[in-house]
């Protein structure tokens, strides 16, 4: 008996994919148009080893399985389908002509789910089916939520190693730079003083950043720092921040320069969330250039967005790192040269995307990184 078209939306608990493994093709077409007009998707094999490959490739969410077949009898099948990985959670319910108990145990025993004998009565089989989807689906969401924690629990680890490893150099330096000055108090080299003075302050900055940004990083994921929409006047704002380096760069001689202009329909953002991005990448930038460097901070505009650049001369970002650059996870395996990104760029990446607009790293012509920032302009130019 093949149901009709209103019992079996009666009946019907929950949809899935089933794979129908049988070599009798009468019975193979009443299971797949009977499933069918359940609202299941339905495969169907004729041996049980083809069973068990198509299971392997299609992942059925439950498998009907004959017992006598050719090559490989439903046994078997099911002993190799909870024998893998990718196969030992589907449910299986087994169909047979047989009545013997031993079968029955035999079956279970190996992974069975279920064992109905032949011809199945479609309504109970129907039952069946969606009980036993029910029951994977919970098992599914259960497995997803121990996964997903396992993989926040790896990534705070992470983290928290990334965060102490970058936070050791900065410390290091303090600590170095205040016991040389402690010795050197009585000595009349200024200029050596001011050079030691000078590392220590930026190693100081670098903590403070580095805190900052770990909070603003913390308040961004979790809504509670949305981005502003004010007028901002980008040529002052990016001039600020590069004043506010410029002392550091004088021990390694680095050279800033900066060619910022305002758009002229002006620029609508976030102020406070726009200098911490443009104070991580230059702090980024002075990290990573080489003495006598020079670092590029200018503007472009179009009818559309502003592009802020910021380019070094240092060694540059591999092409196969420059998007996982931006992940809060970046540093374990990836590219660590001068103590590492930290969160810096995550936040970059975070507080620009909140101000609708993107960023993203290319290399120069020479050598080097350019990070570019493209942010909306508030109408388009006429």
């Amino acid at each position: 008996m093949i149901l009709r078209p209103d019992a079996a939306s009666a009946l019907q608990v929950a949809k899935g994919r089933i794979l129908v493994v049988d070599d009798d093709p009468t019975m193979v077409d009443i299971l797949r148009q009977s499933l069918t007009l359940a609202g299941y998707q339905v495969n169907c094999a004729g041996t049980g080893l083809e069973g068990v490959e198509l299971a392997r490739r299609w992942a059925p969410d439950l498998v009907l399985m004959d017992v006598t077949m050719p090559q490989m009898d439903g046994f078997s099948a099911c002993q190799q389908l909870k024998a893998d990985e990718s196969t030992r959670l589907v449910p299986i319910i087994v169909l047979t002509a047989l009545n013997d108990r031993d079968d029955k145990l035999r079956a279970m025993e190996l992974g069975a789910d279920e064992f109905i004998c032949k011809p199945p009565d479609l309504q109970e089989l129907l039952v069946r089916i969606g009980t036993l989807l029910k029951v994977k689906r919970l098992g599914d969401e259960v497995l997803d939520t121990s996964r997903l924690l396992r993989e926040v629990e790896q990534t705070k680890n992470d983290l928290v190693t990334m965060i102490v490893h970058d936070l050791r150099g900065p410390l290091a330096s303090i600590t170095n730079g205040i016991e040389l000055l402690r010795r050197r108090q009585d000595e009349r080299d200024s200029e050596a003083r001011q050079a030691l003075l000078a590392s220590t302050l930026l190693a100081s900055r670098q903590m403070a950043n580095m805190l900052e940004t770990m909070l603003h990083v913390q308040l961004l994921e979790t809504g509670k720092m949305p981005a502003k929409h004010e007028p901002v006047l980008l040529d002052q704002l990016v001039d600020e921040c590069a004043q506010a380096v410029r002392p550091l760069l004088d021990k390694d001689q680095i050279r800033i320069d900066v060619k910022v202009e305002q758009p002229p329909g002006g620029l609508i953002a976030d102020g406070t969330l726009l200098i911490r991005v443009v104070n991580n990448l230059l702090f980024n930038a002075i990290r990573f250039s080489p003495a006598g460097g020079r670092i590029g901070v200018w503007s472009q505009t179009s009818d559309r967005w502003v592009v802020l650049n910021v380019a070094d001369e240092g060694p540059g970002i591999p092409p196969d790192q420059r998007e996982s650059v931006f992940e809060k996870g970046f540093g374990s395996g990836g590219y660590r040269s001068g103590g590492g990104f930290g969160l810096g760029l995550a936040f970059c990446k975070m507080a620009v995307e909140a101000m609708r607009g993107r960023i993203w790293v290319e290399e120069m012509s020479q050598a080097g990184a350019l990070f570019r920032v493209a942010l909306p302009l508030p109408t388009p130019m006429r």
